[in-house]
Protein backbone atom coordinates (compact mmCIF):
# COMPACT_ATOMS: atom_id res chain seq x y z
CA UNK A 1 0.00 0.00 0.00
CA UNK A 2 1.38 3.42 -0.98
CA UNK A 3 1.86 5.87 1.87
CA UNK A 4 0.03 9.11 1.18
CA UNK A 5 1.79 12.35 2.07
CA UNK A 6 0.70 13.70 5.44
CA UNK A 7 1.71 17.33 5.17
CA UNK A 8 1.76 19.80 8.03
CA UNK A 9 4.10 22.35 9.54
CA UNK A 10 5.78 21.80 12.89
CA UNK A 11 5.27 24.45 15.57
CA UNK A 12 8.71 26.03 14.94
CA UNK A 13 7.97 26.29 11.18
CA UNK A 14 11.44 24.90 10.37
CA UNK A 15 10.21 21.53 9.18
CA UNK A 16 7.10 19.69 8.22
CA UNK A 17 6.11 16.07 7.97
CA UNK A 18 5.81 15.00 4.32
CA UNK A 19 4.96 11.41 5.10
CA UNK A 20 5.33 8.87 7.89
CA UNK A 21 8.93 8.34 6.76
CA UNK A 22 10.07 11.74 5.49
CA UNK A 23 10.55 15.15 7.08
CA UNK A 24 11.06 18.29 4.98
CA UNK A 25 13.24 21.07 6.40
CA UNK A 26 13.48 24.57 4.96
CA UNK A 27 17.06 25.84 5.55
CA UNK A 28 15.90 29.44 5.13
CA UNK A 29 14.03 29.15 8.42
CA UNK A 30 17.12 28.05 10.39
CA UNK A 31 19.72 30.18 12.10
CA UNK A 32 23.34 29.93 10.94
CA UNK A 33 24.37 27.28 13.47
CA UNK A 34 21.39 25.01 12.81
CA UNK A 35 21.81 25.36 9.05
CA UNK A 36 25.51 24.46 9.33
CA UNK A 37 24.78 21.38 11.41
CA UNK A 38 22.03 20.24 9.06
CA UNK A 39 24.10 20.56 5.89
CA UNK A 40 27.27 19.03 7.33
CA UNK A 41 25.29 16.08 8.66
CA UNK A 42 23.87 15.41 5.18
CA UNK A 43 27.00 15.96 3.06
CA UNK A 44 29.45 13.41 4.40
CA UNK A 45 32.15 12.32 4.57
CA UNK A 46 34.02 15.42 3.44
CA UNK A 47 37.76 15.40 2.71
CA UNK A 48 39.92 17.04 5.35
CA UNK A 49 42.36 19.40 3.64
CA UNK A 50 45.21 21.34 5.20
CA UNK A 51 45.61 24.56 3.23
CA UNK A 52 48.78 26.59 3.48
CA UNK A 53 49.08 30.18 2.29
CA UNK A 54 51.54 33.05 2.40
CA UNK A 55 50.68 36.63 3.25
CA UNK A 56 51.91 39.64 1.32
CA UNK A 57 54.36 40.23 4.19
CA UNK A 58 55.72 36.70 3.88
CA UNK A 59 53.97 35.13 6.89
CA UNK A 60 52.86 31.50 6.46
CA UNK A 61 49.43 30.29 7.54
CA UNK A 62 47.98 26.78 7.77
CA UNK A 63 44.38 25.79 8.43
CA UNK A 64 42.09 22.74 8.17
CA UNK A 65 39.08 22.87 5.86
CA UNK A 66 36.38 20.28 5.20
CA UNK A 67 34.29 22.26 2.71
CA UNK A 68 36.75 21.10 0.07
CA UNK A 69 36.70 18.97 -3.06
CA UNK A 70 37.81 18.60 -6.65
CA UNK A 71 35.33 20.07 -9.11
CA UNK A 72 37.01 19.70 -12.53
CA UNK A 73 39.79 17.61 -14.03
CA UNK A 74 40.30 19.46 -17.34
CA UNK A 75 41.41 21.97 -16.29
CA UNK A 76 42.19 20.58 -12.84
CA UNK A 77 40.23 22.75 -10.40
CA UNK A 78 39.67 22.35 -6.67
CA UNK A 79 37.23 24.34 -4.53
CA UNK A 80 37.33 25.30 -0.88
CA UNK A 81 34.72 27.30 0.99
CA UNK A 82 36.26 29.61 3.57
CA UNK A 83 33.72 30.75 6.13
CA UNK A 84 34.32 34.13 7.79
CA UNK A 85 35.55 34.53 11.34
CA UNK A 86 33.96 36.96 13.76
CA UNK A 87 36.43 39.63 12.73
CA UNK A 88 35.90 39.21 8.99
CA UNK A 89 37.73 37.11 6.43
CA UNK A 90 40.11 34.45 7.69
CA UNK A 91 43.86 34.80 7.01
CA UNK A 92 43.64 31.93 4.52
CA UNK A 93 41.24 33.86 2.33
CA UNK A 94 43.03 37.19 2.70
CA UNK A 95 46.37 35.60 1.81
CA UNK A 96 44.96 33.89 -1.29
CA UNK A 97 43.47 37.17 -2.45
CA UNK A 98 46.82 38.93 -1.97
CA UNK A 99 49.27 36.35 -3.35
CA UNK A 100 46.91 34.25 -5.56
CA UNK A 101 48.51 30.94 -4.53
CA UNK A 102 47.93 28.15 -2.02
CA UNK A 103 48.81 24.52 -1.33
CA UNK A 104 46.45 21.72 -0.33
CA UNK A 105 48.11 18.93 1.70
CA UNK A 106 46.10 15.72 2.01
CA UNK A 107 46.23 12.26 3.55
CA UNK A 108 47.89 12.99 6.88
CA UNK A 109 45.29 11.06 8.82
CA UNK A 110 43.68 12.47 11.93
CA UNK A 111 45.37 15.75 12.83
CA UNK A 112 44.31 17.59 15.98
CA UNK A 113 44.06 21.37 16.05
CA UNK A 114 46.93 21.49 18.55
CA UNK A 115 49.16 19.44 16.25
CA UNK A 116 48.52 21.61 13.20
CA UNK A 117 50.58 24.46 14.66
CA UNK A 118 53.60 22.16 15.06
CA UNK A 119 53.57 20.47 11.64
CA UNK A 120 56.86 20.90 9.75
CA UNK A 121 57.13 22.74 6.44
CA UNK A 122 58.96 22.04 3.22
CA UNK A 123 59.44 24.18 0.13
CA UNK A 124 56.91 23.85 -2.69
CA UNK A 125 58.05 23.38 -6.29
CA UNK A 126 55.72 25.67 -8.23
CA UNK A 127 54.24 28.19 -5.77
CA UNK A 128 55.55 30.37 -2.93
CA UNK A 129 53.46 29.00 -0.03
CA UNK A 130 55.18 26.06 1.64
CA UNK A 131 53.58 22.64 1.92
CA UNK A 132 53.28 20.31 4.92
CA UNK A 133 56.29 18.00 5.09
CA UNK A 134 55.45 14.30 5.14
CA UNK A 135 51.96 14.56 3.65
CA UNK A 136 51.46 11.90 0.97
CA UNK A 137 49.67 14.27 -1.42
CA UNK A 138 50.11 17.97 -2.21
CA UNK A 139 48.19 20.10 -4.69
CA UNK A 140 50.01 23.33 -5.53
CA UNK A 141 47.44 25.79 -6.78
CA UNK A 142 47.09 29.16 -8.41
CA UNK A 143 43.95 31.20 -7.86
CA UNK A 144 41.33 30.61 -10.55
CA UNK A 145 38.66 32.78 -8.97
CA UNK A 146 36.69 33.61 -5.84
CA UNK A 147 32.91 33.60 -5.58
CA UNK A 148 31.58 35.67 -2.69
CA UNK A 149 28.48 34.04 -1.18
CA UNK A 150 25.78 35.76 0.81
CA UNK A 151 26.65 35.54 4.50
CA UNK A 152 30.37 36.12 4.05
CA UNK A 153 31.61 32.75 2.79
CA UNK A 154 34.26 32.89 0.06
CA UNK A 155 34.26 30.00 -2.43
CA UNK A 156 37.87 29.77 -3.58
CA UNK A 157 38.58 28.01 -6.88
CA UNK A 158 42.17 26.95 -7.40
CA UNK A 159 43.80 25.67 -10.56
CA UNK A 160 46.13 22.79 -9.75
CA UNK A 161 49.55 23.68 -11.14
CA UNK A 162 51.45 20.74 -9.69
CA UNK A 163 50.58 17.46 -7.97
CA UNK A 164 53.22 15.99 -5.64
CA UNK A 165 52.63 12.39 -4.52
CA UNK A 166 54.94 10.52 -2.16
CA UNK A 167 56.80 7.63 -3.80
CA UNK A 168 55.38 4.95 -1.49
CA UNK A 169 51.76 5.77 -2.40
CA UNK A 170 52.00 6.54 -6.11
CA UNK A 171 50.92 3.92 -8.67
CA UNK A 172 50.37 4.42 -12.41
CA UNK A 173 50.49 8.22 -12.02
CA UNK A 174 47.79 8.03 -9.34
CA UNK A 175 47.70 8.11 -5.57
CA UNK A 176 46.83 4.62 -4.35
CA UNK A 177 43.94 5.16 -1.88
CA UNK A 178 44.72 1.93 -0.06
CA UNK A 179 48.12 3.26 0.98
CA UNK A 180 46.91 6.58 2.37
CA UNK A 181 45.39 7.23 5.78
CA UNK A 182 42.33 9.06 4.49
CA UNK A 183 40.24 10.77 7.14
CA UNK A 184 36.96 12.53 6.41
CA UNK A 185 34.69 14.81 8.39
CA UNK A 186 31.17 13.70 9.25
CA UNK A 187 28.73 16.20 10.69
CA UNK A 188 30.06 19.30 12.39
CA UNK A 189 33.05 17.80 14.17
CA UNK A 190 33.12 13.99 13.94
CA UNK A 191 35.69 12.18 11.79
CA UNK A 192 35.74 8.87 9.96
CA UNK A 193 38.68 6.82 8.68
CA UNK A 194 38.35 5.35 5.17
CA UNK A 195 39.05 1.63 5.55
CA UNK A 196 36.49 -0.15 3.34
CA UNK A 197 37.38 0.58 -0.29
CA UNK A 198 35.62 -1.20 -3.14
CA UNK A 199 35.65 -0.87 -6.92
CA UNK A 200 32.71 0.75 -8.68
CA UNK A 201 32.06 -0.16 -12.32
CA UNK A 202 31.87 2.82 -14.67
CA UNK A 203 30.11 2.83 -18.02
Amino acid sequence: MTTQPRRGAFPNSCARRYSDALMEIDPATLDANASYRLLTSCVAPRPLALISTLSKAGVSSLGPFSYFNGVSSTPPIVAVAVNPSRGGKKPTCVNIEETREFVVSLGLGEVSYDRIATLPWEASSRVRPKRVAGAPVHLECGLHGIVEIEGGTSLVLGRVLLVAVRDDVVKDLQADPRKIDWVGVVGASSTVRVSDIFERARE
